[in-house]
């Protein structure tokens, strides 16, 4: 029966990295560009409360305009199939610091906040995309 349960765990292995190494990942490029863009549209409403580390840092709206353009900018790529690969870096990298610098701030600020799970999934979601862009 243990080496039953050795093979299983060999099988998950070898799933889990296909799934992670192996997988597309043009649907999750795709939500992490909507997050975004609502995201820029949201703080535009004066949705400010939440976000005071990031006031002392820069304005809001220019952190509207950045996420904004993070949006706009990964829409862009998916719909024209862009594959230039220091773009694609640069952009992996603006939205990796964006989505956690949000996600360090609502933390900061209100402590483990039920919000804060998806900006911790974004940040995370961007850091891996640029990751799997990177190898």
């Amino acid at each position: 029966m243990p080496q039953t349960i050795f093979k299983y765990l060999e099988y998950f292995v070898q799933r889990l990295s296909v799934i992670l190494w192996h997988s597309d990942l043009l649907l999750t490029r795709f939500i992490v560009g909507v997050a975004s863009f609502i995201f820029g549209i949201n703080i535009f409403q004066g949705h400010e409360y939440q976000y005071i580390i990031l006031q002392s840092i820069a304005p809001m709206k220019m952190w509207g305009y950045a996420f904004l353009a993070l949006g706009i900018g990964t829409f862009v790529m998916l719909l024209i199939d862009h594959k230039h690969y220091w773009s694609l870096i640069a952009g992996r990298i603006i939205g990796s610091l964006l989505w956690s610098s949000m996600s360090l701030a609502v933390y900061i600020a209100g402590g483990m906040h039920p919000l804060i799970t998806a900006n911790i999934s974004l940040a995370l979601a961007s850091w891996w995309i640029l990751a799997r862009t990177a190898k």
